[in-house]
């Protein structure tokens, strides 16, 4: 059964804290040697100095598994230039700390054992920096007693993973500094003073055992900073890509009112089948999306949303500056004639009420039963994703094909694994558009609820595309 008393602590000290009374450094020591079997002091060095690493290497190579590190943040820093972290810091500028620095290479040195720091920084953002930076606690001084006696617990998370028939404890022969003025108890290393251990291999392999050592199991602070970096890896990724090939508007594009006369006419045209694109020109096609949303969003299923014009301008106006009006077939004008088809078939099936009498022929409109249209199959929601797959499906389109792309080693074809090359641009896209402009946030339900089906959805009306 592990207990304080069968522990070692080992201080990791700045180099320049080597030769100073231990007690002036740490006035926590007397206390933590009266908790723990032995308690020792390493200069770690707050640089890359060789020297420093080397000892490091030494007492990890030789330290039990009943061994936990300690360092004391405050004694980095000269006593006559202490500097603290501002409440008002943000994560990026104490990273830049040169403490964070030092916990950040001790926990990659002795990722075998827990390394715990302490500091009277009191900012709960350089505390979790710490812990991002591979501390396992953090502990804000002044350090009482019954703090101390808890550190051990520490190790019982990690008891066993690293245990090998090899791994020797530290002998008692090591010999305290002469200008020590604590307890023999507490000792200075230095690398002179410590027999050298086996060799271990850059492979990780140690000597002729031939075992390897696992990491360190994660813990869920580690865990929490490694999904924060893969986040922040991603949104730069996705950034980058957006920036070429769908790059924001220089400043926000002003759409010029329809009037109601005008919103009409374009309403009617919108409802035939013989709608051509190709008789409008860019801005009077942005206004002919916008009111194929509008009119599908004022349907009862849809009409709690609460997009409001501006926003909904905004995306369509963004989304089309996505498409490259010199490609001569995969441009915006194509992108809505899609779009406009797509409204019509749903008018026409039933699932959109919105002019659908206009559209049938005297003998058509009143032989269609009701029950052969698809309204129990398709609802409203399902006609807004059809809507966005059509007027995003092609967007950032590059103007060459698949085959294009994979045959000439593209860069994005290497990223797509060859898979659904453009698809898989269209769709990355118009998703980073949707977040871009809020829509994600207004559509609600319909996208929190409901997003996985609905990304889904958007994603199978790229197959007919």
């Amino acid at each position: 059964m592990m207990d304080p008393s069968q522990c070692t602590l080992v201080i990791l000290a700045p180099t320049h804290y080597n030769n100073i009374n231990r007690s002036l450094v740490w006035p926590y020591i007397d206390t933590l040697q009266t908790v723990f079997d032995r308690v020792l002091i390493a200069g770690s060095g707050d640089s890359d100095n060789d020297n420093d690493n080397s000892t490091i290497n030494l007492l990890q190579q030789k330290q039990h598994h009943n061994t936990l590190y300690f360092m004391d943040l405050d004694t980095l820093q000269d006593q006559d230039d202490q500097t603290s972290i501002s409440s008002s810091s943000s994560s990026s500028t104490s990273a830049m700390d040169d403490r964070l620095a030092w916990v950040k290479k001790m926990a990659q040195h002795l990722i075998h054992h827990p390394v715990i720091v302490c500091s009277s920084e009191t900012n709960s953002t350089f505390m979790l920096d710490c812990l991002h930076a591979g501390a396992a606690d953090y502990l804000a001084k002044p350090l009482h007693l019954p703090v101390i006696q808890t550190l051990f617990l520490k190790l019982h998370r990690r008891q066993g993973q690293f245990s090998s028939p090899n791994v020797v404890p530290l002998t008692s022969s090591l010999s305290p500094s002469s200008s020590s003025s604590s307890s023999s108890s507490s000792c200075t290393l230095t690398s002179s003073e410590l027999d050298m251990a086996p060799t271990t291999h850059s492979s990780g392999l140690h000597g002729d055992d031939d075992y390897y050592m696992l990491p360190t199991a994660l813990q869920p602070e580690d865990i929490n900073h490694r999904f924060k970096e893969i986040v922040t890896k991603d949104i730069q990724l996705t950034k980058a890509m957006m920036d070429i090939y769908a790059p924001p508007l220089p400043s926000p594009t002003k759409y010029i009112p329809l009037s109601s006369r005008q919103a009409d006419d374009l309403k009617l045209k919108l409802t035939q089948w013989d709608f051509s694109p190709f008789e409008f020109n860019r801005d009077e096609l942005i206004h002919c999306v916008y009111l194929i949303f509008e009119m599908t969003l004022s349907e009862p299923g849809l009409s709690h949303l609460t997009l409001t014009q501006d926003q909904l301008y905004d995306f369509i106006i963004d989304l089309a500056n996505a498409y490259h009006e010199d490609n001569p077939y995969h441009n915006f004008a194509h992108a809505v004639d899609v779009l406009q088809c797509i409204y019509y078939f749903l008018c026409q099936l039933g699932v959109l009420t919105h002019h659908h009498h206009h559209h049938h022929t005297a003998g058509q409109g009143h032989s269609r039963s009701t029950q052969h249209l698809p309204q129990h199959v398709l609802q409203p929601k399902h006609a807004f994703a059809l809507l966005l797959s059509a007027i995003g499906h092609d967007a950032g389109h590059p103007g060459v094909n698949n085959m294009f792309l994979i045959n000439s080693r593209t860069p994005l074809a290497v990223m797509y694994n060859d898979r659904s090359v453009l698809e898989s641009l269209h769709s990355m896209t118009l998703f980073q558009l949707i977040k871009r402009h809020g829509l994600d946030q207004c559509l609600g339900h319909l996208w929190v609820g409901d997003r996985v089906l609905t990304r889904h959805q958007i994603h199978v009306g790229w197959v007919g595309f």
